[in-house]
């Protein structure tokens, strides 16, 4: 904790920390280090089926799922965050596609895919009490320096949810000429 880079003396986040925890009963968080944690997997499936000389069918699916802790702001500039204020963001992701292509004589050929995708993300705050503003004086060597501390949730943080589903259908008949 830098505190002239930040701006922001240890007592004034320690006394906002007090108000808030004793008064209020609610857990601000630390200004402190953060450990951060952003895993992500993926798995690829794909089955691949020719029957007959001229019929192809494919089937995939991939699905990725991740997760990513937000980082409240440590920044010289903007309200110093404590950890509180961060989220954590988790997505899952769903693809699959099928897909069956047929040749026919002469070069013509039909080809007819289906692809779903299916995303789910979803935001949960580190803290349930609304997001406080304080503005607090610092001094350091005789010079006082003003910063803004914020703790708890974020305003909009529990409704940046999402649920989508993209369903894609695609006919392709080709007739080659002579």
């Amino acid at each position: 904790h830098d505190d002239v880079r930040t701006r922001v003396a240890p007592d004034s986040l320690a006394r906002l920390t007090s108000v808030l925890r004793d008064g209020y009963g609610v857990d601000p968080g630390t200004g402190g280090q953060l450990f951060l944690e952003n895993p992500l997997s993926n798995l690829f499936t794909r089955l691949d089926w020719q029957f007959g000389e001229n019929h192809s069918f494919t089937l995939r699916h991939n699905w990725a799922g991740a997760q990513r802790d937000s980082t409240p702001n440590r920044a010289s500039f903007g309200p110093y965050e404590l950890s509180s204020a961060g989220y954590r963001m988790e997505v899952s992701n769903h693809a699959l596609s099928a897909r069956l292509v047929s040749r026919f004589g002469a070069g013509h050929s039909n080809e007819f895919s289906v692809n779903l995708q299916r995303t789910r993300e979803r935001s949960t705050p580190n803290s349930t009490f609304p997001q406080v503003d304080v503005r607090v004086n610092s001094q350091f060597g005789g010079f006082g320096l003003n910063r803004d501390l914020r703790a708890g949730s974020r305003y909009f943080s529990q409704q940046n949810d999402l649920d989508q589903e993209v369903l894609q259908l695609t006919e392709s008949l080709t007739f080659a000429r002579d």
